[in-house]
């Protein structure tokens, strides 16, 4: 397999972690569910990409981000065909009504996917009117806006098939090397994360090449809204394990920018793992955070095949997180939910 197969693979168990389990699908099968969702992009300073959502009739999303940084704000509101109303305490306020101009079919299949059945969306397209006005913590970035274009989306469940390829690397069971390694604290009401998913081939030229989706978290919720922060990067070879069978199982992790510094995995038979070291992340808003320590909970999944592979990440919480993240598309793919809205 070439190193760009490697991203593929990331990619497929992307897939099958954002796909709900049914009896009645096939291996290929994606359900895309019935919903309504009203979105735009905002202006933002400080360099930002901003945007306004809304899931079903309640739940209202402001979302931000920044190279490897994503933040998300939400909140309970009202939502409808024709207006988001929701209140972000001291973080701002948005009402907005919407003067659609134009309805259509979706013509297009969602990200990645192809030869869906069943009922198509109908898209509106037209400006939100209303007001929007939101400061990040300690003003990492703010918003204020009177008028903005948008759309308004009415979606059917529908099932789509995955890409041709995704088949071939789901069923594959080679004897390649995945690892999923999960560190979760959780402490006056914020949950720190980490989470590495790297995934090893032999390119037969001497040590394997392993590409790696690392990424971390910082949720609270303050006044009724959720804030989550995450950043994440694709990177080599950044979870050296010690070889299979040796006792301890250790690895050293020293992820490149955006984080800093490296911790150390250590785990034997009938004792709890241990993650400790100085890994930490500077999240917009929050500072520094500490991203190891021995307050974090920590868990490896080591697998010896693809098949194996997929199952770890989806059956390790955060390792779905990750991928999924807090919305309906999977983290990796969401850098493309910001353009659609364009």
């Amino acid at each position: 397999m070439k190193a760009g197969g490697v991203l593929g693979v990331l990619i497929a168990c992307a897939l099958v972690i954002a796909t709900p389990a049914a009896a009645s699908l096939k291996p290929d099968d994606v359900v895309v569910p019935k919903g309504l969702h009203l979105g735009a992009t905002l202006p933002a300073a400080n360099g930002y990409e901003a945007a306004i959502s809304t899931s079903g009739h309640r739940q209202v999303v402001l979302s931000f981000s920044q190279g490897s940084y994503s933040i998300s704000y939400k909140t309970l509101g009202y939502v409808s065909r024709k207006r988001i109303s929701a209140d972000f305490g001291r973080l701002g306020h948005v009402s907005l009504r919407f003067r659609g101009k134009r309805s259509s079919r979706s013509a297009r299949d969602p990200l990645l996917l192809h030869d869906c059945k069943g009922r198509r969306g109908v898209e509106e397209r037209g400006p939100f009117l209303g007001n929007v006005r939101f400061r990040g913590e300690r003003g990492f970035t703010k918003v204020s806006v009177h008028r903005l274009k948008g759309r308004v989306m009415r979606s059917y469940r529908r099932v789509c098939k995955a890409p041709p390829w995704y088949s071939a690397f789901a069923s594959r069971d080679e004897s390649y090397e995945g690892k999923v390694l999960d560190a979760v604290a959780s402490a006056d009401g914020v949950k720190r994360t980490f989470v590495a998913i790297e995934y090893s081939v032999d390119l037969g030229e001497g040590e394997p090449f392993a590409l790696a989706l690392v990424g971390a978290t910082r949720e609270e919720k303050v006044e009724g809204v959720a804030i989550h922060k995450s950043a994440f990067t694709l990177a080599e070879n950044v979870l050296p394990l010690s070889r299979p069978g040796k006792s301890p199982v250790t690895a050293k992790v020293a992820p490149w920018w955006p984080f800093v510094g490296s911790a150390t995995y250590r785990a034997e038979a009938g004792q709890p793992a241990t993650w400790t070291g100085q890994l930490g992340i500077r999240f917009p808003g929050s500072g520094q955070v500490s991203l190891a320590g021995p307050e974090f909970e920590a868990e490896l999944c080591r697998a010896g095949s693809l098949r194996r592979f997929l199952h770890c990440a989806e059956t390790i919480t955060d390792a779905r997180r990750l991928l999924y993240g807090s919305g309906s598309h999977s983290q990796p793919l969401a850098l493309a939910r910001l353009s659609s809205l364009r």
